[in-house]
């Protein structure tokens, strides 16, 4: 079963750390984040990691679950999620900011790391909702 270290773009800017360090992970695995924020995920082969965050009762950003508006964007520092087609992230935005939706994103190997709630990545999408 894959599985998904995330960390939440909030945190990250609270602390001022900066997601181009190596040790972000580690430095939020230190700290005393709350499990929303900080943790690991196990996601079931084919489930979409939004729905993952849910069944462990986590409020993590969303708007239409369609692939519309990417208000559940989230940066992927490593590993890989699949996505289906969208309307929203383009080509840019997926190959080179590694951006993926948790709406309709699944991990397709273990040791998958995120960073989610992107809206640190300025792109015009996340501000129009």
């Amino acid at each position: 079963m894959p599985e998904v270290e995330y960390l939440n773009f909030d945190v990250v800017d609270e602390n001022e750390w900066s997601i181009e360090d190596e040790d972000i992970f580690e430095k939020a695995a230190a700290a005393d984040l709350e499990d929303e924020d900080y943790g690991v995920l196990e996601v079931e082969e084919g489930e979409f990691i939004l729905d993952a965050a849910e069944d462990e009762g986590f409020n993590w950003p969303f708007y239409c679950r369609e692939g519309k508006c990417a208000v559940c964007g989230a940066e992927v520092l490593e590993g890989e999620i699949e996505m289906p087609d969208q309307e929203i992230i383009t080509e840019k935005e997926k190959e080179e900011d590694n951006v993926r939706l948790t709406c309709g994103g699944t991990p397709v190997e273990d040791d998958t790391k995120i960073i989610y709630n992107a809206k640190h990545l300025n792109l015009d999408w996340y501000s129009y909702v």
